[in-house]
């Protein structure tokens, strides 16, 4: 294996995650400029919804994904077949289940979070609609990963790109032409979802990768053999959501609106290098996963340290962007210009959490690529978890500032858990992948 082969696996991932975290940045630009801080910071606190049930289509389709390509590596193409199928007819299980509750409880969810009056208004408005086209979002993303592993990078890329794109289209047309508002803005983002879903369909179709048929026994097995891998991809994906529940109550608290809108912006652009770290791990998950396979040692070694270099490249770029363009970043989203002028010394906060970032995604994704769940579940809730207990410890003694502060020491104490664990578990060694698959 070379390291352009790599690249060609990592590069169209990395790319498709960040497009996928500009959903709900371009709905804060458009909204942004046509609603203000208002509308901006209501999107900030609806979003963790549409993150959720994107990370269920990502942990399901992730499971599938993985327990395809290790059981490609071993041979067993049957088997591959069956996980397929089993992670197709959990997407459509979860699409339909999620979507349905999920609408029920736009509002008093969004209340739960600490939106209030205004906020609380536009959310709602904003969610009823995300909520009601869930299952296409689920669908969206979920079918990446299968189209990533069955049919390589590029088409998955592709899927990715076309939804985006077409949101664009639609968020423009519908607030700013139309000026639909929050509900204009929710409706770009599931069309736009929807056309991913069915523009994925047709290409896993066309590699063969639609069978949908299961064993008479053994499907519960199946299933839960993906749920088992799935959640730690779908905590990878959950964690700045979990994340930006906590930070925007604290700041609320601490700071008041202004202060969540600072966070809404900040947040927003540092997604966007979240999930092009989390397409590392993800692009180089089937590299790792036949590898594991095929019980190919030193393969799989070189490509988690290949996987670790270029997410550290990218969290040190990325942050070179952010500490000399981060202002102006925050006034082109929309922002008031004192929102966007506070951002400026906020940047550099979150800035010096990149590097812990990288290693984080990389560890983790490379612990769930051969199939060690308990470790990489580990690691994708540890950044929330570590979080909370600094925001409760940490902002009594220094207000706001420290309420910042929190999500970096959170993160830098995340990657020396991942740090123990890698030692432990031998750097993510393949041997103790299960043979079930």
């Amino acid at each position: 294996m070379t390291y352009g082969t790599f690249l060609s696996y990592v590069v169209p991932a990395v790319l498709a995650m960040a497009l996928s975290g500009v959903y709900a940045i371009v709905d804060g630009f458009f909204v942004g400029n046509r609603i203000g801080d208002p509308g901006l910071s209501a999107i900030n606190f609806a979003y963790p919804v549409t993150a959720f049930l994107e990370a269920v289509g990502t942990g399901i389709g992730m499971g599938g994904a993985v327990h395809y390509a290790l059981s490609m590596g071993r041979g067993r193409r049957e088997k591959a077949r069956q996980y397929g199928a089993a992670a197709l007819w959990g997407l459509l299980a979860a699409g339909a289940v999620l979507s349905l509750a999920l609408w029920l409880t736009a509002e008093p969810m969004l209340y739960a979070m600490g939106a209030r009056g205004g906020l609380l208004r536009l959310g709602t408005e904003y969610n009823q609609v995300i909520t009601a086209g869930g299952f296409l979002q689920i669908l969206g993303v979920g079918l990446v990963p299968l189209l990533r592993n069955r049919a390589g990078s590029f088409p998955a890329a592709a899927v990715m790109t076309a939804g985006f794109v077409l949101n664009i289209l639609l968020d423009y047309l519908f607030v700013w032409q139309l000026d639909w508002g929050m509900t204009g803005a929710a409706l770009a983002t599931i069309i736009g979802q929807g056309a991913a879903a069915l523009l994925g369909a047709g290409l896993l179709l066309r590699a063969g990768g639609l069978d949908m048929r299961l064993p008479a026994s053994g499907r519960r097995g199946l299933f839960q053999d993906i749920l088992s891998v799935g959640a730690a991809p779908f905590g990878l994906s959950m964690t700045p959501n979990a994340s930006l529940v906590l930070m925007n109550g604290f700041s609320a608290a601490y700071g008041g609106d202004f202060a969540v809108a600072v966070y809404a912006v900040v947040a927003y652009s540092i997604c966007i290098v979240y999930l092009a770290l989390h397409g590392v791990g993800e692009g180089s998950q089937p590299l790792m996963s036949r590898c594991c396979g095929r019980r190919d040692w030193p393969g799989l070694f070189r490509v988690q340290r290949w996987a670790a270099g270029f997410a550290l490249l990218l969290a040190a770029g990325s942050g070179v962007i952010f500490w000399r363009y981060g202002v102006e970043i925050s006034l082109f989203m929309g922002v008031s210009p004192a929102a966007a002028a506070a951002s400026g010394a906020v940047y550099p906060v979150f800035i010096a959490s990149l590097p812990f970032m990288a290693l984080n995604r990389v560890a983790a994704s490379s612990f769930y690529a051969v199939g060690q769940s308990r470790p990489a579940q580990c690691l994708s809730w540890a950044e929330p978890v570590f979080l909370g207990l600094f925001l409760l410890v940490l902002p009594p003694f220094g207000g706001q500032t420290l309420v910042w502060w929190s999500v970096t020491l959170a993160r830098a104490a995340a990657a020396v858990l991942a740090a123990g664990l890698w030692m432990r578990c031998g750097g993510a060694r393949g041997e103790t992948a299960p043979e079930s698959a």
